[in-house]
Parts: C-alpha cells; structure tokens; sequence
C-alpha cells in the first residue's frame, strides 16, 4: 500500500509541479540604462485568451549591482486604474535576466482584459534600448509614464520601450484537469479500502 501511495505522491507532485513553471513576461535582450528623473513608468499589456495566475513582480536591474534603494512595483487594471498588488523588489530579490523579482501573494488577471505593470525609477536607471521580448501570454502596448517618485498609475503615454517593470506568471490550470487529478486520487484510496 505505501508503495502505492509513493507512487501516487510523486505522479501527483509531477502533475502540480507541471503548472508552476513560468518565465518572465517582458525581456530585454540588450538593455541600455539612463535616468534624468524618478518616473512610475508603465508597461500596457493585454492578457491573452487564458486567465494568467501572477506571484513575483519584477524591476530592470541596470549592471546587475543591485538597487541603491527598494524600488516599488504594481499592477494595475487599466479600465479603472485600480491597484491589484503591489511590492517592493530589492536588491537581494531573484536575478532573472536584467531584472530583480520579489514575491507577491498570487492573483489571477483575467483573460482578454487589460492591465499596467508599474515600477517607480527613483534614482535608479530605466531601460531606454527598444529591444524587447514579450511572453505569448500577453499582448504588450506600449510605455506610460507620470513624473513621480511613488507607485501611482501613469497616464501619459511613453513609447514603445520596455522601461522598467516586469512580472512573472503561468497560465492558469483548467478546472478540469485538476478535476482528473483528483479523481485519480479517489481511484486509489477506493481501491485501497475494498482490500
């Protein structure tokens, strides 16, 4: 029985474990770092046909040093302009690629609709090369900016470079494969008990 139940564990956590892989959204290939003022800029995205589950948000981190100080990040719905999570990346955050990413408690952004990334420059460098990357699981938009040294929403519209906020997510599981999973799960504790 034990071994049954070992094998179901490590079929099940390769099932879950399946879900959890995600790869940053935006990407800069080759990055070129400038500031001339503190700027919440924002990345305009649509998601695409299937809800995404969100649980880091990034910042561009220019020569990899690090920050002089937290930098601030968010996502906002575009429709309304309202704050859906927030954080603060730091320079002991996660290196993937050219940003930094902190932790946040997951949330969904639902599909076919439209958000704002948003990360406060302060005195940091911003990216100002137009070489990007976008995941498949968006649609990108363009830059917003508002002259700023706090997370709010931006409004003006910047261009078309990715500047300086960045998330990572996955696509959001069916119900129904969960489903099998679990059906599975209830196959073998009924087999187990008839014995």
């Amino acid at each position: 029985m034990k071994k049954h139940f070992a094998i179901l564990a490590v079929v099940l956590s390769a099932f879950l474990s399946s879900n959890v892989h995600a790869d940053p959204v935006f990407g800069l290939p080759t990055p070129s770092g400038f500031t001339n003022n503190s700027y919440a800029w924002g990345e305009l995205f649509t998601v695409g046909s299937e809800d995404i589950r969100v649980f880091e948000l990034g910042a561009f981190d220019d020569g990899l040093d690090g920050f002089g100080a937290d930098v601030a990040v968010g996502i906002y719905r575009q429709s309304d302009g309202f704050l859906l999570s927030s954080t603060t990346v730091s320079s002991t955050d996660n290196l993937v690629g050219n940003f930094r990413y902190a932790d946040v408690a997951d949330f969904i952004l639902s599909a076919n609709t439209q958000y704002q990334v948003v990360a406060v420059s302060g005195n940091e460098n911003y990216n100002t090369n137009g070489a990007k990357t976008v995941s498949s699981l968006v649609t990108r938009q363009g830059s917003r900016l508002t002259v700023s040294t706090t997370l709010v929403f931006p409004t003006t519209v910047g261009g078309d470079t990715l500047r300086m906020a960045n998330f990572n997510a996955n696509v959001v599981p069916e119900p129904g494969t969960f489903g099998v999973g679990l059906i599975g799960l209830a196959a073998v504790v009924l087999r187990r008990r008839k014995r």
